[in-house]
């Protein structure tokens, strides 16, 4: 077995290392799912454009005012908040999916608040 990176001997940094992963991974699985519902419910490649104007717009405001909060509170918490609301996001998209309820407009405002929490953890 082939010796570790340095960063990664260190035990701290290999568990968020390894979270933070998870996380990316499940993010962008999240964003391609939804890229795929929406062309599959309205057929339309505009949607898809649209979908990810929803997703860059909230991000260019929160990542202005993204510092100014990651100054006033605790960090590790803001991350394990934003985490797990992305998460629910992913979640009850996945429930309404599978409940066959899921719209357009759904998509679009959890593409927007799934966004809002990923500005919110950089």
């Amino acid at each position: 077995m082939a010796a570790l990176p340095p960063a990664l001997r260190h035990h701290d940094f290999r568990i968020y290392w390894t979270g933070q992963a998870l996380s990316t991974f499940g993010s962008q699985f999240t964003s391609i799912a939804m890229a795929w519902q929406i062309y599959e419910l309205t057929n339309s490649a505009v949607q898809i454009g649209l979908l990810g104007l929803a997703r860059a717009v909230p991000q260019m405001i929160m990542l202005l005012l993204g510092g100014l909060l990651a100054d006033a509170v605790d960090r590790r918490r803001l991350m394990i908040v934003t985490q797990f609301l992305q998460f629910a996001i992913s979640a009850a998209l996945a429930t309404l999916t599978l409940a066959h309820l899921v719209a357009p407009a759904v998509l679009f405002a959890a593409s927007s608040l799934f966004a809002l929490c990923g500005a919110l953890e950089m």
